[in-house]
């Protein structure tokens, strides 16, 4: 689906043409796919369709390579800062986004914009 980071235009086109169908097979090829893969649809989910990219962002927060897990850090944190209504912000993320934050350089400002913001969240 994802060829390139560099150029995703396409990609983010086609994940609004996805039925809801297609949505549990993203999910359940998920591990079989390659990191650059993953790390490109937790991209391109950044602005949704919300409600289906949740799901998948948060089981990618989780995943062992970091690049996928931070994209998909920033990509969640994007979603509680533009679309709170559809994508409510969770406090069970919070230790691992601290725990990307802390490992992870480079620009994660959705991810300190939503730490600073929920800061005394437990």
């Amino acid at each position: 689906m994802v060829e390139s980071l560099a150029a995703p235009d396409e990609a983010f086109d086609w994940v609004f043409m996805l039925r809801p169908e297609d949505w549990p097979l993203l999910e359940k090829l998920w591990q079989e796919r390659p990191p650059d893969w993953r790390e490109a649809l937790a991209y391109v989910l950044v602005d949704g369709p919300v409600a289906h990219a949740q799901p998948i962002l948060r089981h990618a927060l989780g995943d062992e390579n970091p690049n996928v897990a931070s994209q998909a850090a920033i990509s969640l944190c994007h979603q509680f800062l533009e679309y709170p209504d559809k994508a409510p912000f969770d406090t069970s993320t919070l230790p691992r986004l601290r725990e990307l934050r802390q490992t992870i350089v480079g620009d994660m400002q959705e991810v300190e914009t939503v730490l600073n913001k929920y800061r005394k969240a437990s």
